[in-house]
């Protein structure tokens, strides 16, 4: 048993002293800040919706839902973060 805890101890030892691999950043590109790393990450994109299946009610539905939506978009950031205006 006490092989084992010493096999361990030393593949711990071993596998922590690793060394860490910094990032170069180029004399080109201007250096980007964290937050507009992760923005590039995302693009904008046009939604599209063949709307001809849809009954006349349904279609009068649609700002509604909307505005559901929007309405349930300012309670999400409200209870996860507080005031958004603030963050942003």
């Amino acid at each position: 048993m006490k092989s084992l805890h010493t096999a361990i101890l030393v593949c711990l030892a071993l596998f922590s002293c690793k060394e860490e691999q910094k990032e170069t950043i180029s004399s080109e590109e201007p250096a980007q800040t964290a937050m507009e790393k992760n923005l590039s990450k995302y693009v904008n994109v046009t939604l599209t919706a063949d709307l001809n299946g849809l009954t006349d009610n349904e279609r009068k539905m649609l700002p509604l839902l909307i505005q559901a939506a929007d309405k349930m978009n300012d309670l999400f950031w409200y209870e996860a973060y507080g005031d958004k205006n603030t963050l942003l």
